[in-house]
């Protein structure tokens, strides 16, 4: 990984490789990443990342390749602050309805007494407790507030709500631009960008990253097609395939409770005139797949899909055997989408481009 193929900051190129992660509460490293086939390889071999720690409140299927597994404490074990601003900002301060079970810590306590066999302990905490942290940082807001309640107050309601004065996006500067420019180098909304042309030089720009006969990124809008995206549907695979996000699940929070499932059960919405000459017909079990592998679901014959689209919602968890070392062996029997999505990120932000794919349908 350098700085010209992914973005490293502060130096030309990563001197090592990751040796050790830490995966708290997230089934990011197979569920919510682009193609779980590929990054099981990648987590497979040991002679890459070396250990990895993972803290969850479920056996999700990112568990499954941690070297060691700390139980982590569900929110209504703990006390907890969310706050959001807006229109209409609100707080909720939570407060613990049952005691710890176990020998489980918090994700404070886990980092305090890692800090504390790393001889930095003091540092990190700065001699206070998890409730002086969250109580201090309350008063913090308060100081700026003078409407909040009293933290006692606040942790008796459970849910506090202010009205705001609405917002105007950039208003200071619409006002006075000269006064409040913005932060661009010419303090003004640009269109063109001289510092996206200047700093993407000398990129590893794949042909189709950017604009035709370009070596660096667009730095202007540009609309460039995407990989695996509609323009590019071959006769194997003929379909575009998109992600959304379901009713039955957050992301892939609470995606292996079976009673969830079964009223919200894992499906490919298909239009009527791609079912049609599939033979597929509503409730039929099918199979997706493309070069990434294959996922075995439910139809949904439906028109609230166009044609020519196949739309699969996200978050579902991977269940396949991985122990073939042929992609097309490990039949993905949870459905997950991100066993047909590309591990390559986009060419600007390095993000997972995941819902623009491309796929065949057939019956099991």
């Amino acid at each position: 990984m350098t700085s010209k193929n992914a973005g490293v900051k502060g130096v030309d190129r990563l001197s090592v490789n990751i040796k050790y992660m830490i995966n708290y509460a997230g089934n990011c490293l197979t569920n919510q990443n682009g193609d779980i086939n590929y990054v099981h390889d990648i987590l497979s071999d040991e002679s890459k990342c070396e250990f990895i720690l993972g803290i969850d409140t479920v056996l999700c299927d990112s568990m499954k390749y941690a070297d060691v597994i700390l139980p982590d404490m569900f929110r209504f074990e703990q006390n907890t602050q969310i706050g959001t601003g807006g229109d209409n900002a609100y707080m909720i301060t939570g407060t613990p309805c049952t005691t710890p079970k176990f020998e489980r810590k918090t994700a404070f306590e886990m980092a305090q007494l890692i800090a504390d066999k790393m001889g930095t302990k003091d540092k990190f905490d700065e001699g206070k407790t998890e409730e002086q942290w969250i109580r201090d940082l309350y008063e913090q807001a308060r100081a700026k507030n003078a409407a909040l309640p009293t933290f006692e107050e606040a942790q008796e309601k459970g849910v506090v709500v202010t009205k705001g004065k609405k917002k105007i996006s950039m208003e200071k500067f619409i006002a006075d631009p000269v006064a409040s420019a913005l932060d661009t180098p010419s303090g003004k909304i640009e269109i063109f960008s001289e510092k996206l042309l200047k700093d993407t030089v000398g990129w590893e720009v794949a042909k189709d990253d950017t604009v035709s006969g370009l070596d660096t990124m667009a730095p202007v809008p540009a609309y460039i097609p995407e990989w695996y995206g509609v323009e590019s549907t071959t006769d194997e695979y003929p379909l575009a395939l998109g992600g959304f996000h379901y009713r039955g699940r957050l992301h892939s929070s609470w995606g292996g409770i079976e009673e969830l499932k079964e009223v919200n059960p894992q499906e490919a919405w298909i239009n009527p005139a791609d079912a049609e000459p599939r033979g597929i017909k509503q409730g039929d079990t099918i199979h997706v797949k493309n070069e990434f592998g294959t996922i075995e679901l439910l139809a949904k014959v439906t028109p609230r899909v166009i044609p020519g689209m196949v739309a699969i919602s996200q978050g579902a968890w991977h269940d396949a055997d991985m122990s073939s070392s042929d992609h097309k062996a490990r039949l993905d029997k949870g459905g997950s989408i991100n066993t047909l999505t590309t591990h390559r990120p986009s060419p600007l932000s390095k993000g997972n481009p995941q819902h623009t794919n491309i796929c065949e349908v057939v019956k099991a």
